[in-house]
Parts: C-alpha cells; structure tokens; sequence
C-alpha cells in the first residue's frame, strides 16, 4: 500500500540509508519508512532533508513538498527529466480561446453539484430517520438536481459560475442541518467546523497539485478560477468535483466527537493529524470503477490532457461520496 506521508514538526531532520526514509530527531531515529512504499511526501516548516533524500525521491517520481507556514505548497521538488508534453502545455493554454474550457469548466461543476446533491440524500437516509431534518435534506438534495441541466445549458463560464454559487447556498444550507454550522467562511473563521473545512480543502490541493504533475499539466494555468500570482488555477479548478469527500469526513468526524480541537492560532497539531489521516483514507477508497479514488483521479486527468491537446473525449466522473 503507497503511503502518503506529511510531517509538521519542526526540528525533524530526513535522511535515507539502504533504500529507506529516516525520520531522525536530536540524533535519534524515530521511523523508518521504504522509499518505495511512499507516494508523496509533505513536509512543514523547520524540517529539514538531505539531497540524496531528494534525488532519490524524484528518480521515483515521488513529489516532495515544501509547506510554507500556512501549510501551503512552497515549493515542489520534481526530477527535471523532461516530463511534459507541449502538446498538453499548449492545448492547456489554448483552452479559454477556443471554447474548450467553457466544455472542461461545465462537466466539472456539474460533477460537483451531482456530488453535493448525491451527499445530501445520503445524509437524509442516515441522520433523523423519518424526522424533519431527513425530508429537508432530501428535498434540497432533489432542488440540487435541478442545477445540473441549466448548467448544461449555460453558454459561458459566468452564467456557470452564477449557478453554481446559487447551489452553494442550498448545500451549505443542507450542511446546517447535519452539524452546527452557520455557513462559509473563508480566511480567519472563527468556527471549529469551517476550520476543519479550510484546512480540508487545503489536503485535498495537496493531493491534487501532485496529480496535475503527474499529468503533464501546467498547474497555474486554469479555466474557472482566475488568474492570480502564485495561485494553482488549474489544481483548483479540478478539485472542485472532489470537496464533498471533504465535506463528508469532516461531518462524520464531528458526528462521531473525535477530538478535535482550535485555538486562536488555528487548529491544533493532532486535530491536523487526524484530519489528514482520515482525509487520506477517504482519498485511497476505492470508486465505483474498483480503482482508488486517488487512481482515478490521475487516469481522468491524464484523458482530460488528451482532450485539451488533441480533441480526444473526456467526462469528468460522477461518483457517489
């Protein structure tokens, strides 16, 4: 089984003997982990790692990632073989002019709206069997259905976007009534549950940025989200069918009370160590096709690259979370 592996303590130091990574602290290692076992590699802040480590990692095309003190990508060590297709590259950039991207951006919403939908009727089958809060959230998961045609419809990437803000209102809505939730906030939220969900998101760029290097694509080159220094358009734009798997471990997580815990600073180190640990579960499922989710995702993605460059069919999947 491939391990997706992040550490967040500061003074760890990595290094690698026979064929393995260690974790060393004060002069002592505490784990040791074969570097063919590992799929990706996420490090923070005040760790540091040898150069064999690192070369040794990309001749396995293993990405390893720098996090900066948000616990964002800073930087993605990758083997500077040549790994691309320009042909990808330029049908990536081509996109917004010729019309493809208004095609890519609607298939993914629509995914992602069949996704919030599909989870809110499998809350509604498990939570208040037979009460009140089983027919709300049934009746907005059938209101969410009601989107997916008229984004079918939508001749451009605003009317797209327009609608799927409308149905983030009646999902989050649905959130509501499933944990205590007073709706979306973004940077600075001051709720353990939207903190959890920021920090989700985050896990869920993570994996998806490693996924569109894997495929060849360029990773701030996007369609949907807005061009913007620094910004992973394209990791954002991709991911976006994929945050109800997000959305569902966290409210399982704080359905069953699992501790988790915030202060003014953010959430706390082992909170972060659960979230991801069961973000990683839910990412290394397997799909309805029988393939990991994670699988899945970069065989999609490596078909949406043939589409861009040479017109091949692509559909982005729609799954059951």
């Amino acid at each position: 089984m491939s391990l997706d592996v992040t550490l967040l303590e500061p003074g760890f130091s990595l290094g690698m003997s026979h064929g393995t990574l260690e974790v060393r602290q004060n002069g002592a290692t505490l784990q040791s982990i074969p570097l063919h076992r590992i799929r990706s590699l996420s490090i923070g802040p005040g760790i540091s790692f040898s150069s064999d480590l690192a070369v040794a990692l990309a001749d396995l095309g293993v990405h390893l990632l720098a996090l900066d003190a948000m616990e964002r990508p800073g930087a993605v060590l990758v083997s500077p073989s040549p790994w691309r297709d320009p042909r990808l590259l330029r049908g990536q950039a081509l996109a917004l002019q010729g019309g493809a991207a208004v095609a890519v951006v609607r298939q993914l919403i629509q995914a992602k709206v069949c996704h919030q939908g599909r989870l809110l009727r499998l809350w509604a089958r498990n939570v208040d069997p037979g009460g009140p809060v089983r027919g709300g959230l049934a009746d907005l998961g059938r209101d969410l259905d009601g989107f997916l045609e008229a984004i079918g419809l939508a001749s451009g990437l605003e009317e797209i976007r327009g609608l799927e803000a409308q149905a983030a209102r009646l999902y989050w809505k649905g959130v509501s009534l499933v944990i205590p939730f007073q709706g979306r906030r973004y940077p600075n939220a001051p709720d353990l549950a939207n903190r959890l969900l920021n920090y989700g998101y985050a896990v869920l760029a993570r994996a998806w940025l490693r996924i569109v290097l894997l495929a060849g694509l360029e990773p701030h080159l996007g369609m949907l989200h807005a061009d913007r220094q620094g910004r992973p358009s394209l990791v954002l734009d991709l991911m976006e069918p994929w945050r109800p798997w997000v959305d569902r471990t966290i409210v399982g997580l704080l359905r069953q009370r699992v501790p988790l815990s915030s202060d003014d600073v953010g959430l706390s180190l082992d909170t972060r160590h659960r979230l991801i640990a069961a973000l990683n579960r839910a990412f290394s499922a397997r799909s309805g096709s029988g393939a990991a989710l994670r699988d899945l995702w970069l065989a999609n993605t490596r078909h949406l690259g043939a589409h861009l460059a040479d017109g091949r069919p692509w559909r982005c999947p729609r799954l059951h979370p």
